[in-house]
C-alpha cells in the first residue's frame, strides 16, 4: 500500500527579496565608508599630538569609539542608513 502526497498551491517567497538583500549590503559598504572616512580624518588630526604615547592612547581610543559609533551602536547604524536612504532617494530623482 502506497500513500500519495500532493501540494497544491506554490511554494515561495512574496515581496522584493533583492532589494532587502542590496540594501543590506549597501547599508554595511556606507558604513565601512563612514567609518574609513572618520577614522582617517581623525588620524590625521592626531598627529598633532606631540607626545608618542598620549598620540597612540588617543587614536586608539578614536578607533574604538568610531567604530561603536558606526558599527556597534544601533541609534547611529539607523541614522546612518536613514542618511543613505535620503541620498539614494536624491540619485533616483538626478540620475
Amino acid at each position: 500500500m502506497q500513500k500519495q502526497i500532493s501540494l497544491k498551491g506554490e511554494v515561495g517567497m512574496q515581496g522584493n527579496l533583492q532589494m532587502k538583500v542590496t540594501r543590506s549590503a549597501e547599508s554595511w559598504q556606507f558604513f565601512a565608508f563612514v567609518f574609513a572616512a572618520l577614522y582617517t580624518l581623525e588620524a590625521v588630526l592626531l598627529q598633532a599630538v606631540p607626545w608618542l604615547w598620549l598620540r597612540l592612547l588617543t587614536q586608539t581610543l578614536g578607533f574604538g569609539l568610531t567604530f561603536y559609533a558606526t558599527m556597534l551602536n544601533a541609534k547611529a547604524r539607523n541614522w546612518l542608513v536613514g542618511m543613505l536612504t535620503r541620498i539614494k532617494e536624491l540619485e533616483q530623482y538626478t540620475g
